[in-house]
């Protein structure tokens, strides 16, 4: 196994990005948080089209992750913005897409298709800038990086390592 990771040690797509790197600086879209609070969306907005159960009356606005589900609109002309102002790589709208930050909201169960959409999501967007504007194949990266209050409450280690592993 160790062999095998020495002599294919990047993706195709990290090999091409490591070669734009070594021409330019790239650059990395910005905050996904503060764009969204500029579309000043309502409760509705966060169940919208969604048909995960989380219609039982929990209130979802501030699980910015769900978007992706129910206004991919919005997150798509987030996208588009970034790429428009210069943006060489693009992020998924994933920040607290895992099991432990989705507990807050009654949606840990929805954390693959969180993930799953907001990737397709991005990589149509990226794709389609890239049709249009580039000579290469815009790379998309995911962030899970949030673990929001639920960790001040006390998760424990291997909790969060199964959390992250999802």
């Amino acid at each position: 196994m160790k062999q095998a990771l020495s002599k294919y040690p990047y993706s195709p797509g990290s090999m091409a990005l490591m070669e734009q790197l070594k021409h330019r600086i790239l650059v990395l879209d910005g905050a996904m948080g503060t764009m969204i609070q500029r579309y000043g969306l309502d409760e509705h907005d966060f169940h919208s089209g969604c048909h995960c159960g989380c219609e039982k009356g929990k209130a979802l606005k501030g699980c910015n992750d769900i978007l992706s589900i129910t206004r991919p609109d919005i997150i798509e002309d987030i996208h588009r913005q970034y790429l428009e102002a210069g943006a060489d790589i693009v992020t998924t709208n994933t920040f607290n897409a895992n099991a432990i930050s989705l507990a807050d909201y009654d949606m840990q169960s929805k954390v693959r298709e969180i993930n799953f959409t907001a990737a397709r999501l991005t990589r149509r967007v990226a794709d389609e800038y890239s049709a249009r504007c580039t000579l290469y194949r815009l790379p998309i990266y995911g962030f899970a990086e949030s673990l929001n209050a639920s960790v001040a409450a006390g998760i424990v280690i291997y909790e969060l390592a199964r959390a992250m592993r999802n």
